[in-house]
């Protein structure tokens, strides 16, 4: 990418964590945020967990690793809908 996309994007980012911070958010938005990063990572395992299925076989990843970091964002799911009841 060039670098136009990519400073557009930060001063973006720049723009809604100040309003974030700026502005009291209700629990369930703040609930949400907590979780986005959370639901994002598990998500994007997915491809690579149903390619590695499908082939029979790791390659050159660790199923190990990946298995550790999918139990990690499974149990942070896990704990942040729990807080939030």
């Amino acid at each position: 990418l060039s670098l136009r996309p990519r400073f557009t994007g930060m001063a973006a980012m720049l723009v809604a964590a100040s309003l974030i911070l700026l502005v009291e958010l209700p629990g369930p938005v703040v609930g949400f945020i907590g979780l986005t990063p959370a639901g994002l990572f598990l998500a994007a395992r997915v491809p690579q967990v149903l390619l590695n299925h499908r082939q029979g076989h790791t390659g050159q990843l660790a199923f190990a690793t990946y298995a550790l970091q999918f139990a990690g964002g499974c149990a942070r799911l896990f704990t942040v809908l729990h807080v939030l009841e």
